[in-house]
C-alpha cells in the first residue's frame, strides 16, 4: 500500500491504455507529460503491454480520500526496450514453478542459467511434455515453454505470469495474494535494473 507523501515508481508499457481510457484499477495514474496511463503495479502494467518498450517514472504524490493515488510530480527515469529483463523474469517464473512438474535437465538448466545454447531444446522439451501432462503439471511445463520462447517476448511473459499465478495460488486465496506480491516485487526489481541509476546503487 502506498502511504501519503511518498515516492514510488510507475510503469507504462508500449501499447498500454491511453489517457481517458477506463482504467483497470486504482493502480493506474495519469502523468502530465506522458500520453499513456502508468501503473504503480508492474504486473498490472505488463498485463496491458503490447510491446517491449517501457517508460519508468519516479512519482511523488499522496492518496486522496477516495483511495486513489495522485501523482503530483513525476520524473522519467528510463525509456527503452526491456526485452532482456522480461526474458530473465520469465525464467524466474519457470524456476519458481519447476517443482510442480518433472522437467528435463536441459529445461532446468536453461531456467537456471539462461544459456542460449539450451533455449531451443528447452522450449521443445517443455512444449512436448506439456502435451502429455494435465492441470498444474501441464501449466508448469507451459510456463517453462514460454520462458524459453525466443519470439513474442511480451506475450510469452504475460502468459508465463498468468500461469504462474494460477499454479502458485492454487492452494488458497492467501497463497495467491502472497505469491502475487512476490512476483510483483521480482518483476519491479528486474525492470529497475534497466535504470542506470538503480543499477549503480545495486552494485554499490
Amino acid at each position: 500500500m502506498i502511504d501519503n507523501g511518498v515516492t514510488c515508481y510507475a510503469w507504462s508499457f508500449e501499447g498500454g491504455p491511453q489517457k481517458g481510457t477506463a482504467s483497470a484499477g486504482l493502480s493506474w495514474i495519469q502523468i502530465s507529460q506522458h500520453a499513456r496511463l502508468a501503473s504503480t503495479d508492474a504486473l498490472t502494467a505488463l498485463s496491458r503491454a503490447r510491446g517491449p518498450m517501457l517508460s519508468v517514472f519516479r512519482c511523488y504524490g499522496a492518496i486522496g480520500g477516495d483511495g486513489v493515488f495522485g501523482c503530483a510530480d513525476a520524473a522519467l527515469v528510463f525509456h527503452g526496450d526491456v526485452s532482456s529483463s522480461l526474458d530473465v523474469f520469465s525464467r524466474y517464473c519457470g524456476f519458481a514453478t519447476h517443482r510442480h512438474w518433472a522437467p528435463d535437465e536441459v529445461v532446468r538448466s536453461y531456467l537456471a542459467t539462461g544459456d542460449e545454447a539450451l533455449r531451443e531444446s528447452a522450449h521443445q522439451l517443455a512444449w512436448a511434455a506439456s502435451n502429455d501432462l494435465h492441470d498444474g503439471e501441464r501449466a508448469a511445463a507451459r510456463i517453462a515453454m514460454y520462458a524459453a520462447q525466443r519470439d513474442a517476448r511480451v506475450l510469452a511473459t504475460r502468459e508465463a505470469v498468468r500461469l504462474t499465478l494460477s499454479v502458485l495460488g492454487a492452494e488458497s486465496l492467501e497463497a495467491a495474494a502472497r505469491n502475487r506480491v512476490r512476483l510483483e516485487r521480482s518483476l519491479g526489481s528486474q525492470l529497475l535494473r534497466s535504470v542506470p541509476s538503480y543499477e549503480h546503487q545495486a552494485a554499490a
